[in-house]
C-alpha cells in the first residue's frame, strides 16, 4: 500500500494507523499494519488518538520513544478497535501498554477497546492511560497520568 511504501517496517520504532484506510485511501476496515511481526515482539506498545501528537508538543520524545505506536480515531475511523488489538496483544509478547487520549468525550473509544482488548486477550499487562487536556493558559496544561492496571 501507499502507506507501507512510506516507512521501514523493520525499524524499532514503527507507526502505524490502526485503521484509517477508509479514510486516507478510500477503503474499508483493518488493512493497515499486520496482527504478528517481529517489531511486536518485546514492545512497548503505544496506543494513541491521532489527534495527541498535534496537541501536545513532546509526544515524539515523550510517548513514542522506545514503543511500538499505534494511532487510531474512534471518531472518525468507525469501527471498534478491540479485535485487531486483542489479536496483537495475544499472539505477541508484549511487555505493556500505554494509550494517549485526549480528555474529549470521543477519544473514551479508544481506552475502551484497548481495556477491552486486554482483558479479551487473557494476558496481565501493565497498562496505563494519559490523557492530554487541552486548555487556553498554558500553565494550566497538564497530562493526567492514570494508571489503569
Amino acid at each position: 500500500s501507499l502507506y507501507r511504501d512510506k516507512f521501514d517496517l523493520n525499524r524499532p520504532l514503527i507507526q502505524l494507523v490502526l485503521c484509517g484506510c477508509r479514510r486516507h485511501f478510500g477503503a474499508a476496515g483493518f488493512c493497515l499494519g499486520p496482527v504478528q511481526a517481529p517489531y511486536f515482539q518485546d514492545a512497548s506498545l503505544l496506543i494513541a488518538a491521532d489527534c495527541t501528537a498535534y496537541a501536545y508538543g513532546n509526544f515524539h520524545q515523550e510517548f513514542m520513544k522506545g514503543k511500538i505506536t499505534l494511532v487510531g480515531c474512534p471518531k472518525l475511523d468507525d469501527v471498534d478497535y478491540t479485535e485487531k488489538l486483542t489479536e496483537i496483544i495475544r499472539h505477541n509478547d508484549i511487555k505493556s501498554v500505554t494509550v494517549v487520549r485526549m480528555e474529549v468525550p470521543c477519544c473514551g473509544g479508544i481506552e475502551a477497546a484497548v481495556k477491552s482488548a486486554l482483558q479479551a486477550s487473557g494476558k496481565f499487562l501493565p497498562w496505563q492511560v494519559v490523557t492530554i487536556s487541552t486548555c487556553q493558559s498554558q500553565s494550566a496544561c497538564h497530562c493526567d497520568f492514570t494508571a489503569a492496571g
